[in-house]
């Protein structure tokens, strides 16, 4: 490979015999035959450094992250995953149902479904599943516009799904989790709610490790960030306990939107949100209308610890929080049949993981706890769930670009409020290629 281009060379030999022709004629025999010998030693100069510039290895190519395909002027972007797990399930008070929640809490960990003492003498209960539901599909837009970018995500997965089984097919109809449109600050359509701070979800093998306390729910929203700070209205929906004859345990009745507020604290130590929530508990039949008021707040973060470690936390509490905690495994609200008032009911939750990074694996252990308040007095509420705790360690190896393999073990508990108690212990394997 030639360092130093053809006609730079001839320039160099044309100026190298111009300067010998400016000589005296006298001396030009003796300049001429000096003027060759400097000649000889430059383009041997020049042969060295073609020679050494032939030898050296090209320059390395720098890897460039996809940019998706234009359709347009809009581009579009996809991506998801494709995740095995198997989970290997031991409860001491009888097996999760294989049909309550469509069969979920074999999929995932639901702690409301942890069997619990019923009275009657039963043995543990050993139960395998193999799932695939939790791979993800997901597709995104950006479109350029005079007022700023136009972008869309949408997401499916096959969890909880209401089709399929594992008969013969294993064919599950696809999920919605997340559907939205980001528009000049504003985001509207279904998304992770503003009370959720998705940093703190710890890494595991599993789907979902600190189930019982930290705030989980996508919903329909309408929400503004401007900096640091956030405002959302999102869809009221409360979860009732004891309903009134004439209404179910989920209620349409509420007229006015969650209010959502939270900061976003950023830097080099990682993320940290501040949430704070107001909401309209309702029942509504023919012959009871009430209402009451939920409010609560919840902190969630993940902050640097040295290197590629991590801290992930969360802390929540407040009154008629319900559905946002526990997946389910907390009402909002619980109506007295004797004063006919609806209560908003108290809880605190909190979790903490810590992840320690060497080279291709993570190691990762956490803790999740949560304590509901209800009267014990009150004979209705002795079969509900007044605690319920879990832990587990994970390890994850990196063996590709995006794929992984972790295993993880998982020991949680469920107690009542009449003191009847179950444990689960878990078993997951899991396989995971990003795309």
């Amino acid at each position: 490979m030639n360092i130093i281009p053809i006609h730079f060379r001839k320039h160099l030999v044309v100026t190298a015999v111009a300067a010998s022709l400016m000589t005296p004629f006298s001396n030009t025999f003796a300049q001429n035959a000096s003027t060759e010998e400097r000649l000889k030693d430059l383009e041997a100069k020049i042969a060295e450094l073609e020679a050494e510039q032939d030898k050296a290895p090209p320059p390395a190519k720098e890897k460039k992250e996809s940019k998706g395909f234009q359709v347009g002027n809009t581009t579009v972007k996809i991506g998801g995953f494709i995740d095995l797990d198997v989970h290997f399930t031991d409860t001491s008070e009888g097996e999760i149902s294989p049909t309550a929640a469509g069969g979920a809490g074999l999929d995932i960990f639901i702690p409301s479904l942890t069997p619990v003492d019923d009275g009657i003498p039963g043995d543990n209960s050993l139960q395998t599943d193999f799932t695939a539901q939790s791979s993800r599909f997901a597709i995104s837009t950006t479109t350029p516009t005079n007022a700023g970018d136009l972008s869309t995500h949408l997401e499916l997965d096959f969890l909880i799904s209401p089709g399929g089984n594992e008969l013969v097919s294993n064919s599950f109809n696809p999920r919605l989790r997340r559907a939205y449109v980001d528009y000049r600050g504003f985001r509207v359509g279904q998304e992770w709610s503003t009370f959720q701070g998705v940093h703190a979800i710890p890494e595991s093998a599993s789907f979902y490790t600190p189930a019982e306390s930290q705030v989980f729910v996508r919903q329909p929203i309408l929400r503004y960030s401007f900096g640091n700070f956030q405002v959302a209205l999102e869809n009221p929906q409360t979860f009732i306990q004891d309903p009134p004859a004439g209404s179910g345990t989920i209620g349409d009745d509420g007229v006015i939107p969650d209010i959502i507020g939270r900061y976003n604290f950023k830097g080099g130590f990682g993320i940290i949100s501040l949430a704070g929530i107001l909401r309209e508990l309702a029942v509504e039949t023919e012959e009871v209308d009430e209402t009451t008021v939920g409010i609560g707040f919840s902190i969630a973060g993940r902050v640097k610890v040295g290197g590629a470690d991590d801290i992930r936390f969360s802390l929540q509490a407040g009154e008629g929080l319900g559905r946002y905690v526990g997946l389910g495994i907390l009402r909002g609200a619980e109506f007295d049949a004797v004063t006919g008032e609806l209560d908003a009911i108290g809880s605190v939750s909190g979790s903490f993981a810590y992840r320690h990074v060497s080279g291709p694996w993570s190691y990762n252990f956490g803790i999740s706890l949560l304590e509901i308040d209800l009267d014990e007095g009150n004979v209705d509420n002795l079969d509900e769930t007044e605690s319920a705790q879990s832990g587990y360690v994970a390890v994850v190896r990196k063996v590709g670009p995006k794929l992984t393999i972790a295993g993880e073990v998982l020991l949680g508990q469920r107690e009542l409020v009449d003191g009847a108690d179950g444990e689960i212990n878990r078993l997951t394997f899991s396989v995971k290629q990003l795309f």
